[in-house]
């Protein structure tokens, strides 16, 4: 999942890093790292480097995760928003697509 918006950095879940068999990378720690929407802290129990590539990529990206532990996630890895503009990630091309910005330009508005 890319999100522009999450400024807590890159995410991933235990659960993703354990199915990876990586638990032993992992660089504990217990960290509150933002806040969620219902109010409640972001934890990081944790830091990971990892390496991954998108689709149509020729290249290969190493990012440093804030491990998450949680329960029903609606996401497994969050790519944050540091990550999305250093890579250009918000270019559907990034992902295979054609070279065109997935968000509109600032100061351009529409109606819904």
């Amino acid at each position: 999942m890319l999100d522009a918006g999450c400024h807590a950095g890159d995410l991933i879940t235990w659960d993703v890093v354990a199915a990876l068999g990586y638990t032993d990378h992992v660089r504990l720690h217990n960290e509150v790292i933002g806040m969620c929407l219902n109010g409640y802290p972001l934890r990081s129990i944790g830091t990971i480097d990892l390496q991954w590539e998108g689709l149509g990529f020729y290249k290969v990206f190493e990012t440093s995760f804030h491990v998450v532990e949680g329960y029903s996630l609606p996401w497994q890895i969050i790519l944050g928003a540091e990550t999305c503009s250093r890579n250009s990630l918000l270019l559907v091309g990034a992902f295979g697509g054609t070279k065109r910005q997935v968000l509109p330009k600032k100061g351009k508005s529409e109606s819904c």
